[in-house]
C-alpha cells in the first residue's frame, strides 16, 4: 500500500515514514451513541490497518553454516528456495560431508512470530474537546506527540459553538428525549418572540457572569478593556458560561438554539433546554446535540467515520498545522473569534 500525502507532494510506501508522521492534532466528527473512549479505538483501529498493510522494514538477513549430507556436486550454487528463503553462497568438501555457507533472512523478525507491525495500543489519542454520550460534531484530538498540543487547546479554553435542538412539551428525568417521560405541558402559546426574550436574559446574565469570574468588576476601566479585545474567558476551569445564545429554527414543538460556549457538558446544555421550557411555562427536552466549531476547527474540517484512514489522518495533520501556527498555545489568546 502506497499513500500520496498531499500537502508534502510525497508517496509513502514504508510504514516506518508514515508512523514518523502520524504526529500532530486532528478534527474528526463524532458520531451520537459511540462513546468518547469507542470513537478512539475505532480510529486506532483503522490507522493501525493502514500502517499494516503497507511495506515493513526488510528482514535482517543472517549468514550461517550447515553441514549437509553429500548429495551435491562440489561448487554447485543454489538459487533461492522460496520456501525456506535462503540462499547457498558456498560449499566445502571435507570428505565427510559438505559444510555449506547459507545466507537467509532471520526468522527473529519474522511476521508470523513478531506478529503486526502496529496495535491499537501503539497510537496514542487525547481530548482537546470532550462530546458526551449522546452528542455529536467535532471532535479535536491530539494523536502521539500531538498529545501536549491538545493539552493545551483544552488549557486556552476555547470558544464552542453547538446547535442544540429541543422539543417543547414533555419533560423527562434525564432531559433528553430517550428519557423516562415524568411530566406533559401545553406549548401551543409559545411564539418566537417569547424565546428570544427569554434567550436574551440569559446571554446577558452569562456576560456578567463572564467578568465575575475573571475577577473584574464591569463598570472598571479593566472590563472596557478585557471587552474590547474579544471574548472575556476564565483563566481557569469554572462553571458553564454562554456568550452567545439564539434561536436558528423555530417550528412548534421543535426549535433549535445556537450556542457559544465554554466549560459545558452534555447535562448542562441539556438542562438548558429544560429550564428554557420552564421560564415559558411549559416542559422541553433536549432531542439533539451537535458540535459545529471548536475554536478555529469548523465541521468543514472535521474527518467523517468513512474517512477515518492513514491517508486523511496525515493530510488532516497538515491542515489543522497550518491553522496552529497562528496561535500561541503556551499564552491564553484573549479572542479565538468574536462571537
Amino acid at each position: 500500500m502506497a499513500l500520496v500525502n498531499g500537502s508534502r507532494s510525497t508517496i509513502l510506501r514504508q510504514a516506518t515514514s508514515a508512523w514518523g508522521l502520524l504526529n500532530g492534532v486532528i478534527c474528526v466528527y463524532k458520531q451520537p451513541g459511540i462513546s468518547v473512549g469507542a470513537t478512539h479505538k475505532i480510529l486506532k483501529n483503522k490507522i493501525c490497518q493502514d500502517l499494516n498493510s503497507m511495506q515493513r522494514i526488510p528482514r535482517q538477513e543472517v549468514v550461517q553454516i550447515q553441514r549437509v549430507p553429500k548429495t551435491k556436486p562440489i561448487g554447485e550454487i543454489h538459487s533461492i528456495n522460496t520456501e525456506v528463503d535462503h540462499e547457498v553462497i558456498g560449499e566445502i568438501d571435507d570428505g565427510k560431508g559438505i559444510i555449506r555457507i547459507v545466507k537467509q533472512k532471520s526468522f527473529a523478525d519474522h511476521p508470523l512470530l513478531v506478529g503486526p507491525g502496529y496495535t491499537w495500543q501503539d497510537v496514542k489519542i487525547a481530548n482537546a474537546n470532550k462530546l458526551g454520550l449522546e452528542s455529536s460534531g467535532v471532535m479535536v484530538l491530539g494523536i502521539n506527540k500531538g498529545l501536549f498540543q491538545a493539552q493545551l487547546i483544552d488549557k486556552n479554553r476555547w470558544l464552542k459553538t453547538y446547535v442544540v435542538s429541543g422539543q417543547f412539551g414533555k419533560a423527562t428525568d434525564t432531559f433528553f428525549h430517550s428519557g423516562k417521560v415524568l411530566e406533559k405541558a401545553k406549548f401551543e402559546k409559545i411564539q418566537r418572540f417569547l424565546i428570544d426574550r427569554m434567550l436574551a436574559r440569559s446571554q446577558a446574565s452569562h456576560q456578567k457572569l463572564a467578568f465575575d469570574v475573571a475577577g473584574v468588576r464591569m463598570d472598571t476601566e479593566r472590563a472596557y478593556e478585557l471587552a474590547s479585545q474579544g471574548v472575556v474567558r476564565a483563566a481557569t476551569e469554572s462553571s458553564p458560561i454562554i456568550y452567545s445564545v439564539k434561536c436558528i429554527k423555530f417550528d412548534l414543538p421543535h426549535f433549535d438554539l445556537e450556542i457559544s460556549t465554554i466549560n459545558e457538558t452534555e447535562n448542562y446544555l441539556c438542562r438548558f433546554i429544560h429550564e428554557l421550557g420552564l421560564k415559558l411555562h411549559s416542559v422541553a427536552v433536549c432531542t439533539k446535540i451537535r458540535c459545529t466549531k471548536v475554536g478555529p476547527f469548523s465541521s468543514d474540517l472535521a474527518l467523517l467515520q468513512k474517512h477515518w484512514n492513514l491517508e486523511y489522518v496525515l493530510d488532516n495533520i497538515s491542515k489543522t498545522s497550518e491553522i496552529l501556527k497562528n496561535f500561541n498555545l503556551f499564552e491564553r489568546e484573549p479572542m479565538v473569534g468574536k462571537v
